[in-house]
């Protein structure tokens, strides 16, 4: 014990920083749990914790029913109109493609789901909380007249 002199910590040596991609955690909502993204995509994007189910993205979903490199996107040039004139709709379409990034509230494609040929119409809630528009009941019956077609 040192009365008049202040004990020197013996000094270590730095450790050596590790730079971790900011997206290499994943966080639930629910209880707050953090765990590397990777466990959460093994489970589905499902808590190990909780058990509370994320929501997948259209195109996750995509992903995760089609074999890889199978996808193929139909009609994916549609784009909702306004032929009624509602006020501010307009608006709305261009702030939602903006937020969303997607022209609208469904994907619509071929693929193959366990090499067997599929039709696929998937919602995309990010777009406009995947309201029904005109664009997405025009793309559901091309994709069903398609299927039929193809049967």
């Amino acid at each position: 014990m040192a009365w008049f002199k202040k004990e020197r910590k013996p000094r270590t040596a730095p450790r050596e920083r590790h730079e971790i991609p900011v997206d290499a955690w994943e966080k639930c909502e629910e209880c707050g749990h953090v765990d590397i993204r990777e466990k959460f995509e093994r489970t589905f994007n499902v808590c190990p914790e909780c058990g509370t189910h994320k929501r997948f993205t259209a195109e996750e979903y995509i992903e995760l029913l089609t074999d890889d490199g199978a996808w193929r996107e139909l009609n994916g040039d549609l784009q909702s109109a306004d032929p009624l004139g509602f006020e501010h709709y307009a608006d709305r379409l261009v702030a939602a493609r903006k937020k969303a990034g997607d022209s609208d509230a469904i994907f619509t494609g071929v693929g193959r789901l366990e090499r067997m040929p599929v039709h696929l119409g998937v919602m995309n809630f990010r777009f406009m909380g995947g309201s029904m528009g005109s664009v997405v009941g025009e793309k559901i019956a091309r994709l069903a007249r398609r299927s039929a077609e193809k049967k």
